[in-house]
Order: C-alpha cells, then sequence, then structure tokens
C-alpha cells in the first residue's frame, strides 16, 4: 500500500480523535462521544502502528497477512468500542423489546448475513481465518446495531433522529472495512480506494455525532 495512504489515513485519524478529545473530554462530556472517540483513537493506534512497521521493515503487514497482532488488536479494540456505545442503555431508548418493535430488529440483520457470505466466500480460504471471523463477528453487531437505530421510530426525546446521519455513517464505515478485507486478498487496487474512502469518512463521523448529541440536548 503507498505511503500517503498510510499518512492520510493517519491524519484523519488524528483529526477524529483530536476533536473527539476536545469535544468530550474536556470538561463534562457525554459517555457515549467519549467511547466514540476512544474508538477511533484504538483505530488510530493501529495505523500507527502499521505505518512505522512500513517505514521500519519496508513492507506493509497489515492484519489480512499476519493476523492476531499489536496493530489488529487496535482495530479489534476500535469496532469493541463502537459495539459498547450502543449495546445497553443506547439501544433500549428506542427499543422496548414489544412486538411492534419486531420489525425493526428484523431487518438490521441484513448486514450480519452479508458478512457471514463474505466470511464464507473469502475468510475461510485466508490462514488467518481466526482474525477475520473475530472481524466478521464485531462488524456484523455494529452494522446491526448502527442500521436498527436508523430506522427505528424516534425517541420522544429526539435521541435517534438526531443520531440517523452518524449511523448511517457507520454504516458506511463498516460495510468499507468488510469489503477492504476482502479486497486486500483479491484486489489491492479496490482496497486502496476503500482506504482513502473510510478515511473521508472518519473526518466527519466525530463532528456529525457531535453535532447529533447538541440537538438532543437541546
Amino acid at each position: 500500500m503507498h505511503p500517503f495512504i498510510y499518512c492520510f489515513d493517519i491524519a484523519c485519524g488524528i483529526f477524529a480523535f483530536g476533536y473527539g478529545a476536545h469535544v468530550c473530554f474536556a470538561g463534562r462530556g457525554v459517555l457515549f462521544l467519549q467511547i466514540v472517540t476512544c474508538a477511533f483513537g484504538c483505530f488510530l493506534l493501529g495505523d500507527i502502528y502499521n505505518l512505522c512497521y512500513f517505514f521500519c521493515l519496508g513492507e506493509y503487514i497489515g492484519p489480512y497477512k499476519n493476523g492476531f497482532g499489536i496493530g489488529s488488536l487496535g482495530y479489534i479494540g476500535g469496532l469493541v468500542f463502537l459495539f459498547s456505545s450502543y449495546y445497553g442503555a443506547m439501544d433500549r431508548i428506542g427499543d422496548d423489546r414489544s412486538k411492534k418493535l419486531f420489525k425493526f430488529r428484523l431487518i438490521p440483520l441484513i448486514p450480519t448475513f452479508f458478512n457471514i457470505v463474505y466470511y464464507i466466500l473469502f475468510y475461510l480460504n485466508s490462514k488467518n481465518n481466526i482474525y477475520f471471523l473475530v472481524c466478521m463477528i464485531l462488524l456484523s453487531a455494529v452494522s446491526y446495531f448502527a442500521f436498527k437505530h436508523m430506522i427505528l421510530p424516534d425517541a420522544p426525546n429526539g435521541i435517534l433522529k438526531s443520531l440517523r446521519m452518524y449511523n448511517f455513517l457507520i454504516l458506511v464505515f463498516c460495510l468499507f472495512h468488510s469489503l477492504h478485507i476482502v479486497f486486500q486478498i483479491i484486489y489491492k487496487d479496490a482496497a486502496r480506494i476503500l482506504e482513502i474512502f473510510t478515511g473521508i469518512i472518519t473526518l466527519v463521523i466525530i463532528p456529525v455525532a457531535t453535532r447529533g448529541v447538541k440537538k438532543w440536548y437541546t
């Protein structure tokens, strides 16, 4: 992968983490934003590790090639943080587990289905399928909640409506990550393009989340 893409990803990650840290850790911040900021801090650490490895040894050693390692733990940690931002209190704001909302719990399984197809078609042919399996599970879980919160009827205080654009960006972010893992194996040029688009999404996710949080507080 080209060094420019490395540097671009890291620049986007620094902006996302720096912006989020300034907004939610300076003074009394919102826990939701703090968790999301930590997620992109983990992604940033993974990118920094891969950049250092590239400049020291002259080759890209992404998790698709090396399996579990320091860099891959950064990406997995980021996905765990994103999952924890949805699971629990945030999810119960819009979903009271009633039967009338059953279809809103069923439809978001579509991204999960596609991730399972990805795993069956490509990941099992990889030597590092354990890492891919972990990523598939986490990406599927985050995609499920992001899609679900996009289509759920709005909560009385307007939280879900104010975060619909954020959830859409997270859904696209997860989709790009799933495709990126596959294309790293079968079509590297497409993987480079996806890496750039993922960086662009990273630039806007935290500001969009911050604006959404401000809306539900006003």
